[in-house]
């Protein structure tokens, strides 16, 4: 059985480790997104990122390659966090100096503000059970 991981760009630094039955049999290094396992009809496969189960499967005869991957909903809002929402507030605070108004100081700090609290909030997504299964999707190929 191969198992591939898409980490994403926020999980780029972390190992996914596999565990057959509870037991952890597969630990794939930071540069390699898939591992290969041995394993029997009715074994169940968790997948992990950061201790975190973001995948678990019961394996099914036929079932040779496994996809762990993220959906439409997480690639938006990890785009919005790591390129939109930074670049815009650099964007604002570089012509700070020029806008000279209170209206932008606020501006600037509400996106600023803004930013922080997406990032946060994405990250603790991983932690509650019903926004981890629409963060994730598993695909049989």
């Amino acid at each position: 059985m191969k198992i591939i991981v898409n980490r994403g760009v926020y999980n780029v630094f972390t190992r996914v480790r596999v565990l057959k039955n509870g037991q952890l049999i597969a630990v794939c290094p930071i540069g390699k997104d898939y591992c290969v396992l041995d394993a029997k009809g009715g074994d169940r496969i968790e997948i992990k990122l950061k201790y975190i189960t973001v995948a678990s499967v019961v394996y099914h005869d036929g079932q040779d390659t496994l996809c762990v991957g993220h959906t439409k909903l997480h690639k938006i809002w990890e785009w919005l966090d790591f390129f939109v929402f930074p670049y815009s507030t650099l964007a604002l605070f570089v012509f700070k100096d020029r806008a000279g108004s209170d209206a932008y100081d606020w501006l600037c700090t509400g996106m600023l503000v803004l930013t922080v609290l997406s990032l946060l909030v994405h990250q603790s997504c991983v932690l509650n059970p019903r926004l981890k299964d629409r963060m994730f999707k598993t695909d049989v190929l």
